[in-house]
């Protein structure tokens, strides 16, 4: 079976890879694109569809929200920045929706092994994240940052996290634990924005016929 998607942010820069990869990827097909860049809005969506794959902004969330409750479509939620979490919370208790500020498997791999490295460093040392993005990101603290520092959360020093923002970087984390006597780092780098996209279309097919709850890329790859 196919999945059917429609992409909210289909005129932004993830959006529109999306839709680019979707044409490469087996297994589901972007039906609909919508975006104020396009003139295209949600009420205009075919009623044939399986999934909502939303990179917008967070100003259109509600929405977005409200389109996927009225459709009993499941939501692919990779939009970051956001404060609704009370009404995306709300809203899995009606649909399915997986919520990840990275949609990568390098991402979800690397925040395995930073709360792995926490859990066996223990308090003995200091934890920083340092996380380097293009200079017209908006949100900082990253997205992924904050996913990563809630994996370490245990016991021990508080996790600092640095952001720098130029360029025209993808996006890199940088996971280190400072001790007395030696350094540990954990890295992930993004060099194609695809990246993220495959994952989105991944997440989507895995999520279409799933049971209303909140999930996260951790249950993707469980």
């Amino acid at each position: 079976m196919t999945a059917r998607a429609i992409v909210v942010g289909a005129g932004g820069r993830m959006g529109r890879t999306v839709l680019a990869l979707a044409g490469e990827t087996a297994g589901i097909d972007v039906v609909f694109g919508a975006d104020p860049l396009t003139g295209n809005s949600l009420a205009s969506a075919p009623p044939e569809a399986d999934v909502v794959i939303d990179f917008s902004t967070a100003l259109a969330l509600p929405e977005t929200l409200g389109f996927c409750v009225s459709r009993g479509l499941p939501l692919i939620l990779a939009t970051t920045g956001h404060t609704t979490y009370e009404a995306v919370e709300a809203a899995a208790g009606q649909i399915a929706i997986l919520a990840s500020a990275n949609l990568s498997l390098g991402a979800l791999v690397l925040s395995r092994l930073a709360r792995e490295a926490r859990r066996l460093l223990a308090g003995a040392y200091d934890v920083t994240i340092l996380e380097t993005h293009h200079r017209a990101k908006k949100d900082a603290p990253s997205g992924t940052a904050k996913m990563l520092a809630a994996a370490m959360d245990a016991p021990g020093p508080a996790v600092t996290t640095l952001s720098i923002r130029g360029g025209g970087v993808f996006g890199t984390h940088e996971v280190r634990f400072l001790g007395d006597m030696d350094v540990v780092t954990l890295r992930h780098e993004a060099i194609d924005r695809r990246l993220f996209a495959k994952g989105a279309l991944e997440a989507a097919k895995w999520i279409v016929g799933r049971a209303p709850g909140l999930y996260k890329l951790d249950d993707v790859y469980a």
